[in-house]
């Protein structure tokens, strides 16, 4: 995957699966701790990357 990037989700239910695919990968990366501290590093002039 040259020049690219791999996500590997999980689940551990059906349901979650589900609540995986609705999501798709932007809805993915709006929920979990990590998005608040992206915001937060942005606001305070650092990279989140």
């Amino acid at each position: 995957m040259e020049g690219g990037a791999k996500m590997v989700v999980r689940a551990s239910s059906e349901g979650e699966m589900g609540q995986v695919l609705g999501l798709g990968f932007f809805g993915l990366m709006t929920i979990g701790a990590h998005h608040q501290q992206h915001h937060l590093m942005i606001a305070t002039g650092r990279s989140p990357h």
